[in-house]
């Protein structure tokens, strides 16, 4: 397979998803993560929860109570690398 930089996986019926299937799941990443090294920099899996569709980003949207808002039918997990 080419490179690719986000899998995606969508259930036909919402799921349960355990604490430790979370965690094995993350240790999945991780692995990759490890599979994968990058020259000089490192990566590590910094996100885990709901996904993010909107964030109040500005101090106006603070002012006006723009609120963060979630896909609570979605479980996130994101990467970070420095």
């Amino acid at each position: 397979m080419d490179k690719i930089d986000k899998i995606k996986i969508s259930f036909p019926v919402p799921i349960k998803l355990s604490d430790n299937r979370i965690r094995e799941i993350t240790k999945v990443i991780q692995r990759i993560i490890t599979d994968n090294p990058q020259s000089g920099q490192t990566m590590w899996p910094s996100e885990f929860g709901n996904e993010i569709l909107s964030m109040p980003m500005t101090k106006e949207d603070d002012e006006n109570g723009v609120p963060i808002v979630f896909d609570d039918a979605v479980f996130h997990i994101g990467v970070s690398i420095d």
